[in-house]
């Protein structure tokens, strides 16, 4: 009851430094102070969020002891005042001596618990006011009648500095040495903060500055008291801060800034401010507060990280994630116009026999020459990537034939003049494939496929360049069969659902489950979705085989959960089910059949579609409003991957397997995944690693902070049956998955 926890005074300190400071006014500047009680008792009992705040005087009772008498009382609109005093023998004995009550009235003796909660008080700090015009000790009370409210070790030394000031308001002659010093008591706790604290007016005066604010400007305290804001800042934060301040009003939630602060020597600062508005007694505006944290080696990690994310390490050009990005907003536009484009993919010939007769390392110097050629042939608004290999990819927005084939000669000419690599002269060659949009495919799949198809005929060849054409497209007339075949199969019942488990990394409990697609086919054999879903992802075949697998899973889950099971189940939605109108309508009527509660239910949804957020946004809203629970699958690897996360309500982050799978060593001092992780965890977001394989892979994002795991190590995907088995403990779990907590 009498510890005080440890308290944060960050975002408290400016309506408390406020009230002390009007308590002083109050009781300094009027000789007859007593009849401005009422009004301090307003003004403080609001700063720590009481619903009644009063002062009584401890005189001693006729009899033995002594007795509680309100000097002054203030109640919060609606709140009862106290029908009985707080004469309490506990309390009088130590506010006599100097001490404090401190905590909700569950907490106290059983007596003063009753008589208080009788009256309502759920939480009370009582502090000692050492002298009452009487001339006895008196206490300060602060009560709320509204909630348990653990007031924090700041609220209680801001009670202390008042009742100070009370009692040195009562005996005059020390009344201005008391209050300055409760109000430099309370000024240190702001002055060792770490933050950049300042409070300012409307024209950028500034009124108050810690000493981290001064030093981290490159201001002494005095100067930053005589600097504007306006000048100490550069000029688009001041612009930023501007219009946060115009957004911010009394009372309300703060306005978030993050800008960069450039210095002379070439180093910087990232900071990101938060700006409140500060009231007047009255409720009116009365100055603004600003608290800056340096957030400069977060904003150095996340460069880092998306660049990790989108470029190629070893040549530093794009990757196959940054071409995909890129490509789909370049193909996009050229739909929306429309226009034609190009895409290339080149591909190095017998590259093998380089890395083997000289080398990797020699391998990996001809690769970056080679990237370095490309960049030199290639436009501002072109796309080029390195695909993986020693496979490059280059997009042409507007281009037409003629000019791609251009394009790919001079591809060729430079990839064929002689490359030096470690003393070594070579010659190299290549085959070049090109399909256009969207004579040659309307979306990036197609593209990709067929240039791939014309590529390998070039190779085939003896290099060179080769277009796409149908009549060498034998993959599409496989594409066409595996539609068909996986058609027919889903009408005839003969796809099968499975079900991989999600466990929690603290419990090593299986909290979740994935429902995964499976097609047996009486030739084929086992068909991977890898396989079969992008033939049929732009068909109506795509949305019957979501709506099966949605119904499926939802029904198999309302068994599970009435049989006990707490968890939830995750599916995969294609764009083309996500996009269509009815998407709300129809999972809402799944649930419905299936009996099952909207957040039982996690859709997850592939990162690259978030590239057009105008397009998705209203199906995020639309589930979010179902009470449906949202996962970004395969974060990391997609277009913004940290712009759109305060933009769309997201519940679970999914980590790209590459960076689960890659060697920890090869993170950067296993910065990345720890870095995603805290910016889910800012955001209230838990965060999934998948595809863990290996023991090495479970510690490292374990110990990264990741929530929940899933993979191969911790389950392979089940039938329904036999996941129900390890649902109840009759089918034997993964040594890891029971060693995780």
């Amino acid at each position: 009851m009498d510890s005080v926890g440890d308290s944060t005074t960050q975002d408290r300190s400016g309506p408390l430094v406020q009230a002390l400071a009007y308590a002083a006014e109050c009781l300094l500047s009027d000789p007859d102070c007593e009849h401005r009680l009422g009004e301090v008792l307003m003004e403080v009992g609001r700063a720590v969020s009481a619903t009644r705040a009063a002062i009584y005087d401890l005189a001693p009772a006729e009899s033995n002891g002594r007795q509680a008498r309100i000097v002054a009382e203030w109640r919060r609109n609606g709140a009862e005042a106290a029908a009985g005093t707080r004469a309490f023998p506990r309390w009088i004995l130590a506010l006599s001596q100097g001490g404090a009550i401190f905590g909700p009235v569950a907490s106290l003796p059983t007596g003063e618990q009753e008589a208080l909660s009788r009256e309502g008080v759920k939480s009370v700090m009582a502090v000692s006011v050492a002298m009452m015009p009487s001339g006895h000790h008196g206490a300060l009370v602060f009560e709320d009648a509204a909630r348990e409210h653990e007031w924090t070790q700041a609220d209680l030394q801001f009670a202390m500095a008042i009742a100070h000031a009370l009692g040195a308001a009562f005996v005059q002659e020390r009344a201005r040495h008391d209050l300055l010093n409760a109000e430099a008591r309370y000024r240190a706790i702001v002055e060792t903060q770490t933050e950049l604290i300042c409070r300012f007016q409307p024209d950028g005066r500034v009124t108050f500055a810690n000493e981290a604010y001064a030093r981290r400007l490159g201001l002494t305290p005095a100067r930053a008291l005589e600097v504007s804001l306006w000048n100490a800042l550069p000029p688009d934060a001041v612009t930023m801060i501007q219009k946060a301040a115009g957004s911010v009003t009394p009372g309300g939630l703060p306005s978030t800034v993050l800008h960069r602060i450039p210095f002379s020597d070439g180093s910087e600062m990232w900071v990101q401010w938060e700006v409140v508005a500060i009231a007047t007694p009255t409720g009116g505006l009365l100055e603004y507060q600003a608290v800056g944290t340096d957030v400069t080696e977060r904003q150095r990690l996340m460069v880092q990280l998306e660049h990790e994310a989108y470029f190629d390490e070893l040549t530093g050009i794009a990757n196959r994630r940054m071409f995909e990005s890129r490509s789909r907003r370049d193909l996009a536009a050229a739909r929306a116009r429309p226009r034609s484009a190009a895409l290339l993919l080149v591909d190095l010939d017998r590259f093998k026999h380089l890395n083997d007769s000289l080398g990797h390392a020699a391998g990996d110097e001809a690769l970056v020459e080679i990237a370095r050629r490309l960049e030199r042939l290639v436009r501002s608004g072109d796309t080029l990537a390195r695909m993986g290999g020693d496979e490059y990819a280059v997009l042409l927005p507007g281009a037409n034939e003629a000019e791609a084939a251009a394009v790919g000669e001079r591809i060729l000419e430079s990839v064929a003049r002689p490359v030096t690599v470690q003393e070594h002269t070579v010659r190299l060659s290549a085959s070049v494939g090109a399909a256009m949009f969207p004579r040659g495919g309307r979306t990036l799949e197609d593209l990709l496929r067929h240039a791939d198809t014309a590529m390998y005929r070039a190779k085939s060849e003896g290099g060179g360049l080769r277009f796409y054409d149908e009549r060498i497209d034998g993959p599409a007339q496989e594409r066409l069969g595996l539609e068909s075949d996986f058609q027919e199969a889903l009408e005839g019942g003969r796809i099968e659902l499975t079900f991989q488990p999600v466990r929690a990394f603290r419990t090593g409990e299986i909290v979740g489950s994935e429902a995964l697609a499976r097609w047996d086919h009486p030739v084929r054999g086992d068909v991977p979705p890898a396989a079969f879903l992008p033939a049929v992802e732009e068909t109506p075949t795509a949305e019957a085989l979501d709506r099966w697998v949605l119904g499926e899973a939802l029904r198999q889950l309302s068994g599970w959960r009435r049989a006990g099971w707490k968890g939830w189940v995750s599916v995969n939605l294609t764009e083309r089910t996500l996009l269509s109108k009815d998407l709300v309508q129809m999972v809402a009527g799944h649930l419905q059949a299936a009996n099952c509660e909207a957040d039982s239910l996690l859709i997850e949804i592939t990162e690259h579609i978030l590239a057009e957020p105008s397009r998705i946004l209203p199906a995020f809203h639309g589930l979010r409003e179902l009470g449906v629970r949202l996962a970004i699958d395969d974060f990391g690897a997609g277009h913004a991957s940290f712009a759109y996360l305060e933009n769309f309500p997201v519940d679970i982050l999914k980590v790209d397997q590459q960076f689960v799978r890659r060697p920890w060593r090869q993170l950067r001092a296993g910065a990345l995944v720890p870095t995603m992780v805290g910016l889910g965890h800012s955001l209230g977001i838990q965060v999934l690693a998948e595809g863990i394989e290996t023991e090495d892979q479970f510690a490292s994002v374990r110990d990264a902070g990741c929530d929940l795991a899933q993979g191969f190590l911790l389950g392979r995907p089940l039938p329904a049956g036999p996941f129900v088995e390890l649902l109840l403990g009759r089918r034997p779990g993964n040594e890891a998955a029971r060693g995780t907590a």
